[in-house]
């Protein structure tokens, strides 16, 4: 039987500030920054993100992404996102697109 493969297409909006803020930091590890080169290393989000089917913060909302991420990469960002339901860490890792503030990855 063949597999019937469906492609997802969708934008991730992340929101770190403003009325209403889609991820948070909920914890960071102390006096780390001197000793490794990316500054947010160790840094735990949560999240409950709007997916969108284009670019634009007023795209037309399709779901939400809820859970939580890590910064996971001592030398680079590097995201380790979590499911938020008790089932660990996702397959796959999303590289860069680190939180700078602005709401934009």
């Amino acid at each position: 039987m063949k597999q019937k493969v469906t492609n997802l297409h969708f934008f991730f909006h992340d929101i770190l500030s403003g009325d209403k803020p889609t991820s948070v930091q909920v914890a960071a590890p102390k006096n780390l920054s001197s000793l490794v080169k990316e500054k947010l290393f160790g840094t735990i989000f949560v999240i409950d993100d709007p997916l969108t089917e284009g670019p634009e913060a007023d795209s037309k909302v399709l779901g939400s992404a809820q859970g939580y991420y890590i910064i996971a990469g001592q030398d680079s960002p590097m995201l380790e996102p979590g499911d938020g339901h008790g089932q660990g860490a996702r397959r796959g890792r999303r590289q860069g697109g680190v939180p700078d503030g602005s709401g934009h990855r």
